[in-house]
């Protein structure tokens, strides 16, 4: 590179980064409860598959409220 020419700088993208959730320890444990339910009765694996599936749900829903309310700001 010549010292004649020239670096055409750009600011940087923003970054969106989402704020704390709990959602994905929910999900964590609901994919525990269905594994022991594996191994030891349906019912704690009936328990774990509504855990992680209320758990998905809310994590999504909560990712599309910030995303809304990103491009809102906008």
């Amino acid at each position: 590179m010549n010292d004649n020419e020239h670096v055409e700088w750009q600011q940087p993208r923003e970054m969106l980064i989402p704020r704390p959730t709990t959602w994905p320890l929910w999900v964590a444990f609901g994919i525990t409860f269905i594994m022991l339910g594996l191994i030891t009765h349906w019912i704690v694996a009936l328990a774990g598959v509504v855990l992680f599936g209320i758990s998905i749900v809310g994590w999504m829903g909560e990712m599309i409220r910030d995303g809304q309310a990103d491009e809102s700001h906008h």
